[in-house]
């Protein structure tokens, strides 16, 4: 745990004169910052899982799939906080880990150890086996699906709801009238499995058909337009109260887990 007592294993290897390399042995040495590569992985994998473990140690972590689940949460508890709601209890590190099929790998890899863990996923069906595993011992699994209108199956954009989200799109792309996103909902759109479709797949789907003149869409960039864009998103979106009412409920229950 201490850095000055690092000491780092380096392969000493030299190419002679007719190409050949001729390992010359193995150096014990301090260079905790040296450069090479291959001398420096087993070193930053070990900080690495360091810096993570005391992250989740002692305190309440909140797993999530994504950077971009993080800011809407975040985004969204300040909204709250600041009418005198219930948000996200600053005592909550929000954790990208990479999705609800990788959260028994990162127990299993960190533990639960003395801090509170609450990991939130789309929906229990994909992730089936979190619920009996071992790795997941101690730590309490929120589904979004809870907290959306008819129980729709989605990430977090469901939660916001699709008049929000498709607004924000719209807003955060600049899209002309003809190529914007209608936010009415013509029924419950299917996948070709017959699942309801995701609003991120729909909105994917929505701008291929434009073609180049609505451009890539990017799951990130409307979350990162509504942080830099609060108090116009505040104005424009439609139904925001109904996303807070439901990022409420799910906040409380957070809460509530500690």
């Amino acid at each position: 745990n201490n850095l000055s007592r690092a000491r780092t294993v380096e392969d000493i290897i030299v190419t002679e004169d007719n190409g050949r390399d001729q390992y010359l042995g193995t150096k014990v040495g301090e260079k905790v910052f040296s450069t090479d590569v291959d001398t420096l992985i087993p070193l930053r994998a070990a900080l690495g899982y360091e810096m993570m473990r005391s992250l989740i140690e002692q305190q309440k972590t909140l797993l999530v799939s994504n950077a971009t689940e993080a800011l809407y949460l975040n985004w969204f508890s300040t909204r709250l906080r600041e009418k005198g709601r219930a948000g996200l209890d600053p005592a909550w590190k929000i954790v990208p880990c990479g999705g609800g099929e990788k959260i028994g790998a990162f127990l299993g890899l960190f533990g639960v150890n003395k801090g509170k863990v609450v990991a939130l996923i789309d929906v229990i069906g994909r992730h089936e086996e979190l619920r009996d595993s071992e790795l997941v011992r101690g730590c309490d699994i929120l589904t979004m699906d809870k907290y959306v209108e008819d129980g729709a199956q989605g990430g977090i954009e469901e939660l916001i709801g699709r008049p929000t989200y498709f607004r924000l799109v719209n807003l955060c792309y600049k899209l002309p009238r003809k190529t914007r996103l209608r936010p009415m909902k013509p029924g419950v759109i299917e996948d070709v499995a017959g699942q309801p479709k995701h609003l991120v797949h729909e909105v994917e789907e929505h701008f291929a058909a434009c073609g180049p003149e609505a451009g890539t869409f990017d799951r990130y960039r409307p979350v990162e337009f509504m942080a830099e864009n609060t108090r116009k998103c505040e104005k424009k979106l439609p139904e925001l109260s109904s996303a807070l009412d439901r990022f409420e409920k799910l906040f409380e229950d957070i809460n509530a887990c500690s």
